[in-house]
């Protein structure tokens, strides 16, 4: 079941609702509670006007500062943010709106749609978490599924066609830059091995020694961060073996 609260730390999307004075409260999607951004954590610098950052009804990308869950206090950070988290949650924002575009199309009242969501948020974060496991299933267990959801057969049917058309035609990626450093004699050989065997798993790009960017691509980011936090141990592990200095710098 969905948490209550998001963890310290934790990156969340949310719609601005207010700005007052050097105060920005924003709704979180996830939560459906208010978080507050005061002007500090904005952007970095001197801020002559929050407006030129934030607007009403905007939606932004944040980090989780601080809960208290007695007050019942959200406190947020928009400058903490890195570019590749606000970008894979924006992403993530999109597909789950598609999502709930298939269902206006299939089950079109809005009320059997909202009791779908919240059936389906007792035991996943987002209807694109569902969709995307029953987009992994064969059609007749995925109808049975949606069948004990209350989904009328025909309706299953449908849903099932659309998730598996339009999942086909989106590819999402996700990007790391990563640091290797070495002054061993052969340290070119080194990183040329350590090169191929991130090839292996990933695309990767030299954006100016000693700098290079890892990507990955397909259907699902869960699966795709899983796939690149396995990649880190496993660079970390040979980096250590060869005698390369590593650094993820960014994720």
């Amino acid at each position: 079941m969905k948490k209550e609260f998001p963890e310290e730390g934790e990156i969340v999307i949310g719609t601005v609702t207010k700005i007052l004075h050097t105060q920005v409260f924003v709704m979180l999607d996830d939560y459906g509670k208010e978080g507050v951004i005061i002007l500090s954590e904005i952007a970095p610098g001197r801020i002559r006007n929050v407006r030129d950052y934030v607007t009403v009804n905007k939606k932004i990308v944040c980090k989780v500062l601080r809960v208290d869950k007695t007050k019942g206090h959200i406190d947020l950070s928009l400058r903490r943010v890195t570019q590749a988290e606000k970008q894979r949650m924006m992403q993530l924002y999109s597909r789950e709106k598609d999502c709930l575009s298939m269902l206006k199309i299939v089950l079109k009242n809005q009320d059997r749609i909202d009791e779908f969501t919240k059936r389906v948020k007792e035991k996943y974060d987002r209807v694109f978490e569902f969709f995307s496991e029953l987009n992994n299933m064969d059609e007749a267990k995925a109808i049975a599924k949606l069948r004990e959801l209350n989904i009328k057969q025909e309706e299953a049917a449908e849903l099932i066609s659309l998730i598996k058309e339009r999942f086909k035609k989106k590819i999402v990626e996700i990007t790391s830059i990563i640091k290797l450093q070495t002054y061993e004699e052969d340290g070119i050989e080194k990183l040329n091995k350590i090169g191929k065997e991130i090839a292996k798993d990933a695309e990767v790009f030299t954006i100016g020694s000693p700098k290079y960017m890892i990507k990955m691509k397909g259907n699902d980011y869960k699966e795709l961060n899983k796939k690149m936090i396995k990649l880190k141990e496993k660079l970390a592990e040979l980096c250590k073996q060869n005698n390369v200095k590593f650094e993820w710098l960014s994720e």
